[in-house]
């Protein structure tokens, strides 16, 4: 909005200084994610995609991740945050650009969502022996039950070889018995 005050008597009209101010702009609303807990393996790279509802006049969006700037000039509403890795959580945030009289004003951002990879070891390896003579048993079931890191039931089965040993691959963090 823009204003000006100008005075006029018999003599003199002066014009005065212009003001002007901005309304609150519109933030985006209803930030989603595909996946909130990413699980790390061949079919999925560690990405989500994200999603908001669109503004009409906004000219384009700014995603941020733990407050820092990740992607500008988003002209869509979605983006794919990728190359997430396991450890600390991902906040994720987004704004709205918007284009005044040639200026460009950023909205607040929108409230944060919470992204996770879970972390998991490549392999748990061991054998299995008789307690007695200490001979290696083959063909025994080794099954490892439990949650992982989100709260999700997991099993984990293998069949120890000639020598006793087993191996599982790609073992959730979580905890098992």
């Amino acid at each position: 909005y823009y204003w000006q005050v100008n005075v006029r008597n018999n003599d003199v009209e002066r014009e005065g200084e212009v003001w002007s101010f901005y309304s609150k702009l519109c933030s985006p609303k209803n930030l989603t994610a595909e996946d909130y807990n990413i699980y790390p393996g061949d079919t999925n790279t560690c990405s989500t995609k994200l999603m908001w509802d669109s503004i009409a006049e906004a000219k384009r969006y700014h995603v941020y991740v733990n407050g820092e700037k990740k992607w500008i000039d988003a002209e869509s509403n979605e983006y794919t945050l990728s190359g997430l890795s396991y450890g600390e959580p991902y906040e994720v945030q987004v704004s709205a650009i918007y284009d005044y009289n040639e200026e460009e004003r950023e909205s607040d951002k929108t409230e944060a969502i919470t992204i996770q990879v879970a972390g998991y070891a490549p392999f748990v390896s061991g054998s299995i022996a008789n307690e007695i003579n200490f001979e290696n048993i083959s063909g025994a079931n080794v099954v490892f039950s439990g949650t992982d890191q989100f709260g999700e039931e997991v099993e984990y089965t293998c069949t120890t070889s000639n020598d006793g040993s087993y191996t599982l691959e790609y073992v959730l963090v979580g905890t098992y018995t």
